[in-house]
């Protein structure tokens, strides 16, 4: 179905102008307000000249911007739907469901928002929920001459005492305060005492199977003529399911500030060795530029594909490497294959998980044992197969790469070998604290060990 413009002259009156809705369009760019219909006029205040005039922010409370911004952002024109404020002439604030969706007229990046007016309803529920606080109130006074409470029932199942056996008094309710609380407490009432103001304050308790409440109180005092303290009056609220939540929120917060923190330590260590690579790349010839490019390429795959499968972990500090060598193995796989060349990778797995420290090398030595397969095993050989086994023993963990194409020259050895990429297996090798050996049959095939504990 051909897309209707909303802005055409034979639709917009039908669709747009005469729409019982109120409907924005602005510019996704400037936020700039282009075109209104009627409905939005009559809703904000403004005229369709004065709309001319205004950008999104302006119809929107200042302390609601960044909501604005983010929730523009997040935005992909699929039917989402919203709840915001928004600010009419006159200064009135109202709640508006909001209805998205992208248009691009004539080369402009241009939104639609269908406005719906729920006030009503928003005030509704915030009136149900004041109510609901209200039902969860309980009030108290404290007579001070007679050192005697007198509680609302609400209050009894608030501080979790029995009405019929608990006698309330200063000392006894001192007792159900926590400890560290008990010296707050004395401080409120003697403010109180010397400035007659009334103290929103919050104080834990403890409840009779000794898990802790949290209780938030305000007290008020009454005086005599004398200026002398008499009684005190309050109400207490039991928070402690919205106290809960709160530590849960911080505690998250706080993970995520020290994840934080360790990506940026990780990302800059990674950083680290790319430039690293790249400069032991500048001093090994290469056949051409594109060979350089596509060396340097899978380096970087095999450290970002480590990272993906690192923050797939519920740890996001530990690899799955099993998974890391079926995915990459079918990258270096899809690289190196063509239509005229098969070369078959076979895998025998057995689960292994190491931390990001000895991921990152370890993900390095497969990628150059893959590549120096495909790349010198094969090198005018169109099938084969290379095999992949991994298995770990007695606190220490074997990787083989093994392939049936070519042998390597009789004249061959590790350690003098000056190539970039056996001078990287070795030194990479070296970080994990593990050995290699190299033996020559019908196969060729590379034995890295490492130490590894479970």
């Amino acid at each position: 179905m051909e897309e209707i413009n909303m802005l055409s002259s034979e639709v917009a009156p039908y669709l747009f102008d005469k729409n019982p809705s109120p409907m924005v369009i602005f510019d996704r760019d400037s936020l700039q307000i282009v075109k209104v219909n009627e409905a939005a006029c009559e809703r904000y205040g403004y005229s369709r000249e004065e709309f001319r005039n205004l950008d999104l922010t302006q119809i929107r409370p200042k302390e609601d911007i960044p909501i604005l911004m983010e929730s523009l952002n997040q935005v992909d024109g699929q039917n989402e739907r919203s709840v915001f404020r928004h600010l009419t002439k006159d200064g009135e604030t109202f709640y508006a469901k909001i209805k998205p969706q992208k248009i691009d007229i004539e080369g402009r990046s241009l939104q639609l928002a269908v406005i719906d007016d729920i006030t009503s309803e928003i005030e509704a529920k915030i009136q149900a929920q004041q109510a609901g606080q209200l039902a969860r109130l309980g009030w108290w006074r404290y007579e001070v001459a007679e050192n005697r409470f007198i509680w609302s029932d609400k209050l009894y199942d608030i501080m979790d005492v029995d009405k019929e056996t608990f006698e309330a008094n200063f000392e006894t309710f001192y007792e159900l305060i926590y400890p560290e609380d008990r010296p707050k407490m004395v401080k409120i009432i003697k403010q109180i005492r010397e400035t007659n103001e009334a103290r929103d304050f919050v104080i834990r308790g403890v409840m009779q199977n000794e898990e802790i409440s949290y209780l938030k109180c305000r007290a008020q005092g009454e005086f005599n003529s004398e200026g002398k303290l008499v009684r005190l009056n309050g109400v207490t609220l039991d928070i402690t399911q919205l106290k809960q939540q709160e530590q849960k929120i911080q505690q998250s917060l706080k993970e995520k500030e020290v994840l934080l923190e360790e990506i940026h330590h990780r990302v800059k260590n990674n950083l680290t060795v790319i430039s690293g690579l790249l400069e032991l790349q500048r001093y090994e010839p290469v056949e051409s530029l594109d060979a350089l490019i596509d060396e340097t390429q899978s380096r970087i795959k095999s450290i970002a594909k480590i990272h993906e499968k690192l923050y797939q972990s519920a740890t996001l500090s530990d690899v799955n490497i099993k998974e890391y060598i079926e995915d990459f193995s079918n990258i270096i796989s899809d690289t190196f294959n063509s239509e005229q060349r098969a070369i078959v990778i076979t895998k025998d797995l057995q689960p292994l998980t190491v931390d990001i420290t000895n991921a990152v090398p370890l993900g390095l030595v497969i990628n150059e044992l893959l590549t120096n397969a495909f790349k010198h095993g094969f090198s005018d050989i169109h099938e084969g197969e290379i095999r992949i086994t991994m298995e770990k023993a007695n606190e220490e963990a074997m990787l083989s790469v093994a392939d049936n194409g070519h042998p390597l020259p009789d004249d061959f050895s590790l350690e003098s070998s000056s190539s970039l990429g056996m001078t990287l297996i070795k030194t990479l090798i070296s970080q994990l604290e593990g050995d290699i050996t190299i033996s020559q049959g019908e196969w060729t095939t590379f034995e890295v060990t490492f130490p590894y504990s479970t």
